[in-house]
């Protein structure tokens, strides 16, 4: 019986991903619906990560909490691939990259190197988060690219940052790839709200205060949710 209650409990922490949603769409700075499916997302402020994350993923990436409100008594297929940001002075949407990507750029093994603000580099073997048949982070092209998704763990780093404190240290790959799974975007079919982060990386020179608006195309919905200017929002 002992070992079933643990069983059980592992299985029930092992389901617990992501963050908390609003109340609803609206609570967020940015919002948009369609179809009585509605999506609010926030850009978080580059300071607030920095001052939050135990990994560093302040460096080279944007972080968007998104949250995703189904129609009522009906399911929504989410993947993070449905979604991709709108930067300024891009053409080409970004695509959100996984949490075993970032680790893996932000940590690198020995004799690789790393490049934090010119984007994720390009390697040659897929255990580090590049495969053929995949998606380009920059130019949402198929093909050979980097895999997309997650979201991270971040906290009370001070300057009223609103997120729960990460439990995890970031001082190697593993932790850092544990901190930004346990609170990424959910995926599956959900027939509830749901909320988690998704990760960007940025090319060289952009800031995350430049992403301008995230889409979403999943299923037959489409829908776009700009930004207001970051330098508009109060602190």
């Amino acid at each position: 019986m002992r070992l079933a209650l643990i069983f059980l409990a592992s299985v029930a922490l092992a389901q617990v991903q992501g963050l908390r949603p609003r109340t609803s769409a609206t609570s967020y700075t940015a919002h948009a619906s369609q179809d009585e499916l509605s999506i609010g997302a926030d850009v978080i402020d580059a300071e607030q990560v920095r001052n939050a994350f135990a990994s560093r993923i302040y460096k080279g990436y944007v972080v968007v909490e998104v949250a995703v409100y189904p129609p009522a008594g009906k399911e929504v297929e989410l993947s993070k691939m449905d979604f991709a940001l709108h930067l300024k002075g891009h053409n080409s949407p970004i695509r959100p990259a996984s949490a075993r990507t970032i680790a893996a750029v932000l940590y690198p093994k020995p004799g690789r190197p790393q490049t934090p603000s010119a984007g994720p580099p390009i390697y040659t073997t897929g255990s580090i988060g590049y495969e053929s048949g995949g998606y380009d982070p920059v130019n949402g092209r198929r093909g050979g690219g980097w895999t997309g998704g997650a979201g991270v763990g971040v906290g009370t780093g001070g300057g009223g940052n609103p997120y729960p404190a990460s439990s995890s240290s970031g001082s190697n790959r593993s932790d850092c790839e544990a901190e930004l799974e346990s609170q990424a975007l959910p995926e599956g079919f959900k027939n509830q709200p749901v909320a988690g982060f998704l990760y960007f990386p940025l090319p060289a020179k952009v800031k995350p205060s430049d992403a301008e608006a995230l889409d979403y195309r999943g299923g037959s919905a489409k829908l776009t949710i700009s930004f207001p200017q970051i330098t508009k929002r109060s602190r």
